[in-house]
């Protein structure tokens, strides 16, 4: 077979490239890997996207002056161009031979092929190349005999499951199958065996491998000539999915149930043997990392499923023939018999529920092997076996109730709640994640169990949670199996450091962040980062600035008009396209990086904390967590990082006990500037650097101010920042309070190092809680500091040896302080060079960036802190 040439085309999916590649592969075509065809030679123009349906070498001409093109399958618009021209598209005349659309492949001639090869180098898509060529009458073109073809831009999955018999995974995986087809992902279902159990009804595109001789060699030829780019397994052992992903299947494995049911094989799994391990449950995920924690990277797909349409009247008729009265209370063990259900435990239940009730209390039990449990002597027990149909059993319950040893997630729960029926179970597995389950211990006693059913019976139905529909567990599979391609693992590891954050625009948390991005990039590293809230086009200066130095700032859709999702989306194709081993979270808001994390599987992801916002954030959104996002908690948002970062050592352990993930203390850093003589003048400078928020508590600041103004020499206070969005009635406020006092309003300034020169004494009356750089920026100027005694700020500042510290919210205290500063200079000369020394010692951007460096894991090219 001679070789084959996939090109690059803008915007196309690495997955779609990959099934070619294994279709042609499994032909046995050579793959040429240039950004150019072959210099010499007949060969293959493959479209990316395209695969062969029939697996039969073709019929290659050896005439070096011929086109011939391999046509896709379904495209009615190319069956009707060749059938006009019976395959010869010089009969055709010239203006009727375009392209209806790409071809999925061509087969050059050695002339022709060197030509296209030439014509390549001009930049034209090679589909526009191919058609000028088929076009000229210089070369003839034909169909290309017995090469089945087809082409998909679409994603294309199999869903692969031991049987399609009755049982939940096998639900699961068929129900996957039909709901993807639904959103437009071909999908086709492959059974490798034949099950016990009767069959579901299978309403998808599907094969059975019950009767092959070989049916794992067949199971890859039919998802080769399906087109898959990729294979999702159910039940399967841990040796089929790892000879499947070393011949080449990006595989994504589901786990159904806890630990001890698992398939032979899948503890231990080792990392390469699959892309992706999703728990049907988040306790069915973690027990697997747990136990295998350097296997594969893992999520969580929670079961869903279709809200069952209740049939009163054949509930009522299913009362009728089992003479259950209209009062009667029913309740219903719906599953197949197994050890783990416990069904053993139901007489003495249902015994219980019948002592403790008023009314007459029957048990329904369904699924297959129940018919054989009746128990002697008990009324009231009703064992119906497997049913096709369980609409009636729903339709006449009142209460599903479960008694299993471990679950992963059941299905049987989450349609009695899609019924509007109450469920009472044990709390195992990830019956706990379900809100609206009644909750037993897992050893509950009869008793228990009863009082529990007949407390439901005095509730209004709980009804099916959102997260756990079939439309939310199909939305997030297609989102997950796309992230699996999009994020392979790039070999060699890159080393590239992408951070995103909510904007650059003016603010202390942007300003360190554009400061370690300089820092990093001057060190030789590729770094890059991506805002969420700025306008693509009217980037802010930060964005500007940063982009002048020759960093990439991608500007996604605007969090303030789009969704999440939709803004998540493209911020991956930027991480995605750097191949980047670390991403940093720094301010970004919570919506965006819950999403980013669950996606980042392949990079190293840690969250910078910018300080109390940080956990009041994250609490705002777990109120009301995004549908099918199984991240539900701060704890489980840091199972998800490889580690924080705070500013200052006061809230290491609030971040520790709240996201439970590694935490650094990184103090904030910047560029030293250069030293700067301040001769005396006839009026002291105090100045102050902060947004007109209440949060910097600015009217503090003026109350001292004119209560010290009795003692003060001849001063101005100048106060640099304009007002927060939203707060203009506050900055209003502020000058009214203001009023009579020797105060110079600035505004907001592009940059603090003149206003630092100016002062003579730096005020930072807030209460921070990260590490303020606006004290920073000051004690580096060489200025001496007052500062509130709280947060961030008592790390940076030892009282009377570098600045001055004060009681927060205390007017008389902040007032002393400046009387004393104001009116003793060689103490403001003292403080001041012992506030540039520590800056020197703790505060440079040299040392920031190391400290990061070693935390994220990056190995470190220090260069010597200077002024600038």
């Amino acid at each position: 077979m001679s070789l084959a040439w996939i090109p690059t085309e803008a915007g196309t999916d690495p997955g779609r490239r990959a099934r070619t590649i294994r279709s042609l592969r499994a032909l046995g075509w050579d793959l040429w890997s240039g950004d150019l065809p072959p210099a010499q030679g007949n060969y293959l123009v493959a479209r990316p996207g395209m695969w062969c349906s029939r697996e039969t070498p073709p019929f290659l001409p050896r005439d070096p002056g011929r086109i011939s093109l391999a046509i896709p399958r379904h495209s009615a618009e190319w069956r009707q161009l060749a059938a006009r021209c019976g395959g010869l598209w010089a009969r055709l005349p010239r203006w009727k031979r375009r392209f209806p659309c790409p071809p999925a492949a061509a087969y050059l001639g050695a002339s022709v092929g060197e030509v296209f090869r030439k014509a390549m180098t001009s930049g034209e898509p090679w589909s526009r190349t191919l058609e000028l060529l088929v076009l000229s009458n210089s070369w003839q073109s034909s169909l290309l005999a017995d090469f089945e073809t087809d082409h998909d831009d679409h994603l294309r999955v199999v869903q692969v499951v031991t049987s399609f018999q009755i049982g939940g995974a096998e639900k699961i995986a068929l129900s996957l199958g039909e709901g993807l087809s639904s959103r437009g992902v071909p999908t086709l279902a492959i059974a490798t065996g034949r099950g016990q159990r009767p069959e579901w009804p299978i309403r998808v595109p599907s094969i059975d491998l019950a009767n092959s001789p070989d049916p794992m060699a067949d199971l890859e030829k039919a998802a080769r000539q399906f087109g898959a780019d990729l294979l999702h397994t159910h039940l399967l052992t841990g040796e089929i999915i790892t000879r499947l992903s070393k011949n080449g299947w990006p595989v994504v494995v589901t786990l159904h149930n806890t630990a001890s049911a698992l398939p032979h094989g899948m503890a231990g799994l080792p990392a390469e043997a699959a892309c992706l391990v999703l728990g049907c449950a988040k306790e069915v995920e973690q027990e697997w990392r747990e136990s295998t924690p350097q296997g594969p990277p893992s999520r969580t797909l929670w079961n869903g499923i279709q809200r069952p349409v209740i049939n009163p009247a054949a509930g009522r008729e299913l009362k009728i023939r089992l003479g259950i009265g209209e009062q009667d209370v029913v309740l219903l063990a719906l599953a197949n018999e197994r050890p783990q259900k416990r069904f053993d435990r139901l007489p003495s239940i249902l015994a219980a529920c019948q002592r403790k009730s008023s009314k007459a209390v029957h048990l329904l039990v369904v699924g297959a092997g129940t018919n054989s449990l009746s128990p002697l002597n008990l009324p009231g027990w009703h064992g119906l076996g497997l049913l096709e149909e369980v609409t009636p059993a729903l339709s006449a319950a009142d209460v599903l109730v479960s008694c299993s040893a471990h679950e992963g997630l059941s299905l049987s729960q989450l349609e009695a709640l899609g019924a509007d029926r109450h469920v009472v179970a044990t709390a195992v597995g990830g019956t706990c994640e379900v809100p609206g389950i009644r909750l037993v211990a897992e050893h509950a006693t009869p008793e228990e169990f009863a009082d529990a059913v007949l407390e439901t019976l005095t509730l209004p139905p709980p009804g099916l949670p959102k997260s756990f529909s079939r439309e939310a567990m199909i939305a997030r599979a297609a989102w997950l199996y796309e992230r699996v391609l999009h994020q392979r693992p790039v070999t060699p590891p890159r080393k590239d450091w992408w951070l995103v954050t909510n904007h650059f625009h003016t603010g202390g948390a942007q300003s360190s962040a554009r400061r370690l991005l300089l820092e990093l990039h001057s060190r030789g590293f590729h770094v890059g980062a991506c805002v969420v809230e700025e306008d693509p086009y009217q980037p802010s200066p930060g964005t500007l600035a940063l982009r002048a130095s020759g960093i990439t700032v991608h500007c996604a859709p605007s969090i303030q008009s789009h969704d999440a999702g939709q803004v998540c989306r493209e911020v991956l194709k930027t991480i995605d396209a750097s191949g980047a081993s670390v991403v940093v979270f720094w301010n970004l808001i919570a919506s965006c990086k819950i999403i980013l994390a669950d996606a980042l599987w392949r990079s190293r992801v840690f969250d910078v904390s910018p300080g109390e916002m940080f956990y009041s954030s994250l609490a705002q959104y777990f109120e009301r967590p995004r549908t099918g996002l199984p991240c539900q908690s701060p704890r489980e948002y840091g199972r998800l990082l490889a580690g924080a970062v705070v500013k200052y050592s006061g809230e290491a352990e609030q971040a520790r006990t709240t996201l439970g993930c590694p935490v650094a203390v990184i103090p904030n850093g910047l560029p030293l500037p250069l030293p700067v003589a301040r001769p005396p003048g006839t009026r002291l400078k105090i100045g102050t650097a902060a947004r007109l928020s209440p949060d910097k508590r600015l009217e503090d600041l003026l109350g001292a101010v004119r209560l010290a103004l009795p003692d003060l020499p001849p001063f101005e206070l100048q106060i640099a920042g304009g007002p927060d969005g939203g707060h203009e009635a506050y900055a209003k406020g502020l000058r009214r309070q203001a009023k009579g006092l020797p105060v110079r309003w600035l505004g907001e300034l592009p940059g603090t190092s003149q206003f630092l020169e100016t002062c003579d004494l730096f005020v930072a009356i807030s209460e921070p809680a990260g590490c303020p750089n606006a004290t920073l920026e000051a004690m580096a100027a060489g200025l001496p500091v007052i500062a509130t005694d709280h947060g961030g700020a008592r790390e940076q500042i030892s009282h009377d040896l570098t600045g001055i510290l004060v009681p927060a919210r205390q007017a008389a205290p902040l007032a002393e302080a400046l009387v004393r500063a104001a009116r003793d200079p060689e103490l403001r000369a003292r403080l001041g060079r012992a506030a540039r020394a520590e800056s020197e010692r703790r505060f440079t951007v040299s040392r920031m960036a190391d400290d990061y460096l070693a935390f994220v894991g990056i190995s470190r090219k220090s260069v010597p802190a200077a002024p600038v």
